[in-house]
């Protein structure tokens, strides 16, 4: 598939500010909630040392608070810098390779501004990438809940072990809000004047305070059935990350700004691979091709045993220790969503083999749940007649 010219106009570009790497990570913040701007640049001795946005930083905090000594340099993500001669392909990669909010635009060796991902959303709609492609198709699921009595730690807690960001809530068996790790910490973060008047008492703590004081009652929705194109202008108009998929009322899904990108990426470069694998440095690339072919020969092998469509695979190494691998991957589903699993270990072949493994139980419950369904289904239409 060949690269599309280009250039990104000026006026889509948006202003900058500039903090150097040794800044009080108390300075920035503000200015990064105000949602003023999507991602700051850091500098350091006056060159380029990278982007902190919100969520880089809230999503590397495994306790309540944020340590206020921290400076921003600790948050900063090198990222690459666009310019006029960037392909679109090129930039949209890069978002979703890096999964910042903003990328540095140069003119010369001169940063005039970022690109933020919601003109990317535009631009992606502009050039109509988003036709033909369903909610349903880039959706992550199973969806992931959490009662609206849970407490904050527990939440917290729950967040990090299952590698997520967001839970819907219930209560009654019905969906009544959204909680995202950002309101956690976003409304405990010390100087906050937004902050939940029980926040401020000195017996204030996560351990007594539910979910429901600090979930999002009334979230934006979208139907599971609607083209990715009109859920990209909700989030574009409500300036939002993320949107919850309903079939009728039910929750079946969540739907985020990366879903969308990571599916046009796929689209894209279909017809060249569906796989698509990450993180690998120095001294793990010699497997890299060898896992490639093997997650390749999995998904053949899982279409014919579950007859699932498999759209593409993503999987995403990380170093957590210096001998400790942690694996991260997400599965498209034709007409089924996404499904995400992740796991760690000592071995990377065992990891990778304990990765597949999960991802085979994954899509054999969802096409139980679908036949399950689809049974339940006939037998009512049998009733009926």
């Amino acid at each position: 598939m060949t690269e599309e010219a280009f250039s990104v106009p000026k006026e889509l570009i948006s202003k900058a500010v500039f903090f150097d790497y040794k800044t009080p990570i108390t300075k920035v913040l503000p200015v990064l909630e105000s949602k003023k701007y999507a991602a700051t640049i850091i500098t350091k001795e006056d060159a380029y040392y990278g982007v902190v946005d919100a969520k880089s930083i809230y999503k590397t905090q495994t306790g309540m608070t944020l340590n206020k000594k921290q400076s921003i340099g600790d948050f900063a993500i090198k990222v690459p810098r666009i310019t006029v001669t960037s392909s679109i392909d090129d930039v949209i990669y890069y978002f979703y390779k890096t999964r910042t909010r903003a990328l540095p635009y140069v003119e010369g060796k001169t940063i005039k501004g970022v690109l933020d991902r919601f003109t990317l959303l535009k631009i992606m709609l502009s050039m109509k990438m988003l036709q033909e492609i369903k909610v349903s198709d880039a959706m992550t699921t199973p969806i992931v809940a959490i009662s609206a009595d849970s407490k904050l730690s527990e939440a917290k807690a729950a967040m990090r072990s299952n590698n997520v960001n967001r839970f819907i809530v219930m209560q009654d068996n019905k969906f009544v809000g959204l909680l995202t790790n950002y309101d956690i910490l976003h409304k405990y973060t010390p100087n906050n004047s937004e902050r939940l008047p029980e926040m401020k008492t000195e017996i204030y703590s996560p351990s007594n305070v539910p979910v429901s004081s600090v979930m999002e009652p009334d979230p934006k929705t979208v139907n599971s059935d609607s083209g990715l194109a009109d859920a990209a202008r909700k989030l574009i108009e409500a300036n939002i990350s993320s949107l919850i998929a309903l079939r009728g009322r039910k929750p079946v899904g969540m739907l985020t700004v990366t879903d969308i990108i990571e599916s046009v990426v796929a689209k894209r470069h279909i017809e060249q691979n569906n796989v698509f694998i990450s993180g690998f440095d120095s001294t793990t690339y010699e497997y890299e091709d060898e896992m490639r072919e093997q997650l390749k020969s999995f998904m053949d092998k899982m279409e014919k045993l579950s007859n699932v469509k498999i759209l593409y695979a993503t999987i995403r190494l990380k170093k957590i220790k210096v001998r400790e691998y942690e694996l991260h991957a997400r599965v498209a589903l034709a007409n089924r969503g996404i499904i995400t699993v992740s796991t760690s270990g000592f071995l990377l072949d065992r990891t990778f083999e304990q990765l597949l493994e999960l991802i085979k139980n994954d899509v054999l419950k969802i096409k139980e749940r679908y036949l399950s369904v689809r049974r339940l289904t006939s037998r009512g239409e049998e009733a009926e007649e």
